[in-house]
């Protein structure tokens, strides 16, 4: 089972993410950014949700201490400008959402990368 990080300050956003992943995903839950540092490190997602906006250290300091990136990043964030968006390009966020967002819009979202990126490619020859 693939694992999934969720990285949100907000209690509510995160239960209510939490249900709808938890038969999908082994699945971890943080608040802040120095939980969400520890947690890349030891539990090694293979996809983050991240609020970009975190306590103690925000998700783009998260992404750039971090020795271990998952393959599928979904930022979220109530604010954007082009250095933002800039920098979670270089630090490989695939794809960054303004909140607020509902519950169903980041599981579609979530859920058509990791089958993206874990669907074999196929060669047309």
């Amino acid at each position: 089972m693939e694992k999934l990080l969720i990285a949100d300050p907000s209690i509510v956003l995160t239960d209510a993410l939490a249900e709808v992943f938890q038969s999908e995903f082994d699945l971890q839950v943080c608040h802040d950014g120095e939980a969400a540092s520890e947690l890349l490190h030891s539990f090694r997602p293979d996809a983050l949700i991240l609020n970009l906006m975190l306590p103690f250290q925000d998700g783009l300091t998260v992404l750039q201490k971090c020795a271990h990136r998952p393959r599928c990043i979904l930022a979220t964030t109530s604010i954007t400008n082009p250095y933002i968006q800039q920098l979670c390009q270089e630090l490989g966020v695939q794809y960054l959402m303004l909140l607020p967002a509902s519950v169903s819009a980041l599981r579609v979202r979530l859920m058509d990368m990791v089958h993206s990126v874990s669907a074999p490619k196929v060669e047309l020859s």
